[in-house]
């Protein structure tokens, strides 16, 4: 499925809103008028008055102007921007938005349909293994991913089994 890039950000007159807030509402509305639950992923800076930018997936097409519409009427804010991701989007994420690039990462957060049931329990028991025989085994950070991605690629693979028999 696609992954696409909304950027949402915060006017003068929006900023003593909760962009976080506001942005669930603007889901909500998505929900009802497309028949979708959003899947998200999720990095606000500081940027400006307050920015989300938030990865999507979806298969139904989201139109912009529409979308401009309803974070006017939610946020009070109408610049909205959404575009292909690139390929490589999680590096993307990192390097723009979470590393110094002259904004601040304020917080990150997803919802329960963007990652699979128990992620983030099996993430600390992976680096807690990682850190008891990192030395002992010589391993690096590089070998903690590893072992990451093939979790995540058995848990794809499994779901897509129960989603398509």
């Amino acid at each position: 499925m696609p992954i696409k890039h909304l950027i949402l950000t915060t006017s003068d007159v929006g900023s003593n809103r909760n962009i976080a807030n506001d942005f669930q509402i603007l889901r909500k509305r998505i929900l009802r008028k497309y028949k979708v639950l959003l899947p998200y992923f999720m990095v606000h800076t500081n940027e400006g008055n307050g920015v989300l930018h938030v990865l999507i997936r979806l298969k139904v097409y989201l139109p912009q102007q529409w979308l401009s519409q309803q974070w006017e009427d939610i946020h009070k804010s109408s610049y909205v921007w959404i575009k292909e991701s690139p390929d490589d989007v999680a590096r993307y994420v990192v390097t723009q938005y979470v590393a110094d690039q002259g904004t601040s990462y304020q917080r990150c957060s997803w919802s329960q349909n963007w990652v699979c049931k128990g992620f983030v329990k099996q993430w600390t028991k992976m680096v807690r293994w990682f850190k008891q025989y990192q030395h002992k085994l010589n391993l690096t950070f590089l070998d903690l991913l590893i072992k990451w991605d093939s979790w995540l690629r058995y848990q794809i693979t499994y779901q897509a089994t129960l989603d398509y028999g």
